[in-house]
């Protein structure tokens, strides 16, 4: 699935990208993608698959960034284009549109933008061959891509109440987007027995843009905790199904994967690069010392048997300054998690309250 948009969440605009390349299969190639593992060969014997992982968002200048989708080689050519445009000439969501609008080589190639500017006084977001979803309001703006019809349900989680006090107004945004983006990459791995649905929810991943300071920046480091539950009588047990770290090492993002397993478990790590060419790749040391943890976690539930069987449930966005889960990583890279007793109470309530975080139960 490709997917960029252009929404609005607690009234913060934000630029949301996917991570994933798909192109001709090549022999040999070998490709993993966060939380799935080896997908060389997914999709059978159709020459078509999985290439790789690339960042779709495109940070252009400070007051500016740029998604796309389509083809990579439309979107480097313009998008370096535009980015040296930019170092002459402030842009603005008109010239910045009017630019990609134009660009031959994109258009030719049938590649699409959506973008984020900061224009004097406040930022807006554009469009290029994206549909436009809304004028304004909270939820989808502009979107692109196969997965784009899954992004009409954004609105759906929207709207919350927060569950920790002094949480900024873009700290319960961050999370919002979040909790949106962990429930996709949830998607793909529920559908993962079946051809049909996997083709349509496959993303690998997903990374954002958002003003900050009078300037559009990545991030921020965001840790997922995938739970599974299951229900024994009137008791819910919980154990960690995996957990995916997002992380920026200068331009590249670093997504580091754990897995428990018994007497351990087992990590992934990829590095994501930019459209274009960045500095030298981050060395070993420096990715292994990446914390599993970060100030923003959020915890997503899924019931694996009894009566509420694969019901999804997210129910704590976790913020800075609240610790409803530790992380913490002892001698020999051991990883425990400590839930606290008002997570698993939350967690106990949810479940036999039948509340789902799907866009189709609340």
């Amino acid at each position: 699935m490709t997917l960029i948009a252009a929404i609005r969440a607690n009234s913060v605009h934000f630029l949301v990208g996917d991570i994933l390349l798909s192109g001709p299969q090549t022999q040999g190639q070998s490709v993993s993608l966060p939380a799935m593992g080896d997908v060389t060969g997914f999709f059978g014997d159709i020459g078509w698959g999985v290439s790789g992982l690339r960042q779709k968002i495109a940070l252009i200048s400070d007051n500016c960034a740029v998604a796309w989708s389509g083809s990579m080689l439309g979107a480097r050519v313009a998008l370096t284009e535009l980015r040296e445009l930019a170092k002459t000439d402030v842009l603005t969501h008109v010239s910045a549109r009017e630019f990609l609008e134009s660009h031959l080589d994109a258009d030719s190639l049938g590649t699409s933008f959506v973008g984020l500017v900061l224009d004097p006084g406040c930022s807006t977001m554009f469009g290029v061959r994206a549909d436009k979803v809304s004028s304004g309001g909270d939820g989808a703006a502009f979107v692109s891509g196969s997965g784009a019809p899954y992004v009409h349900s954004f609105a759906s989680f929207l709207g919350m109440p927060d569950n920790v006090n002094g949480a900024t107004r873009l700290d319960i945004a961050h999370t919002q987007v979040q909790r949106f983006l962990a429930y996709l990459l949830r998607l793909e791995l529920h559908a993962a027995d079946e051809a049909a649905p996997i083709r349509s929810f496959f993303g690998g991943g997903y990374e954002t843009a958002f003003p900050r300071r009078n300037k559009i920046v990545k991030g921020p480091d965001f840790t997922t905790i995938f739970w599974a539950a299951r229900t024994i009588g009137d008791k819910v047990d919980l154990e960690v199904d995996f957990v995916v770290k997002q992380h920026y090492e200068g331009e590249y993002l670093v997504l580091r994967t754990f897995f428990p397993i018994a007497g351990g478990g087992k990590e992934e790590i990829q590095v994501v690069e930019p459209i274009w060419g960045a500095g030298a790749l981050p060395g070993q040391d420096q990715l292994l010392s990446i914390e599993l943890g970060s100030d923003y976690i959020q915890n997503f539930v899924t019931v694996r048997d009894g009566p509420y069987k694969d019901l999804l449930i997210s129910t704590y966005r976790q913020l800075p300054g609240a610790e409803h889960v530790l992380i913490t990583q002892g001698p020999g890279r051991k990883i425990t998690f400590a839930p606290s007793l008002q997570f698993l109470q939350d967690t106990f309530r949810a479940i036999q309250g039948r509340r789902t975080s799907t866009p189709h139960e609340r």
